[in-house]
């Protein structure tokens, strides 16, 4: 199974002295952790797109990387095809049945 964890922050929109937590650190618990931090905004969408394309590229790259016989897992699946920029073309299981 390939699994990525992502810090997400919220309210992007928002001024600094208006946040919970700072963006910065967001950021540094992200690199602490070796994960991705993005900033986003529900109100007006900005940085959506972005942080699930992050994630989704990092999923795609875990999954190529991944040794030989580790990827696909027992049980097979509908299958999902990973193509475009670095993808392989190779299908590989659907997550979720």
């Amino acid at each position: 199974m390939i699994s990525l964890q992502a810090i997400i922050g919220n309210k992007a929109d928002l001024p600094a002295s208006a946040r919970q937590v700072p963006a910065a650190d967001g950021a540094a618990l992200a690199r602490e952790f070796g994960v991705p931090f993005v900033e986003t905004s529900a109100a007006t969408g900005a940085g959506v797109d972005d942080a699930f394309t992050r994630v989704a590229r990092e999923v795609v790259a875990r999954a190529e990387a991944a040794p030989a016989g580790a990827w696909p897992p027992a049980g097979g699946g509908a299958g999902v095809r990973l193509a475009g920029s670095g993808g392989s073309g190779r299908t590989r299981p659907a997550c979720c049945g």
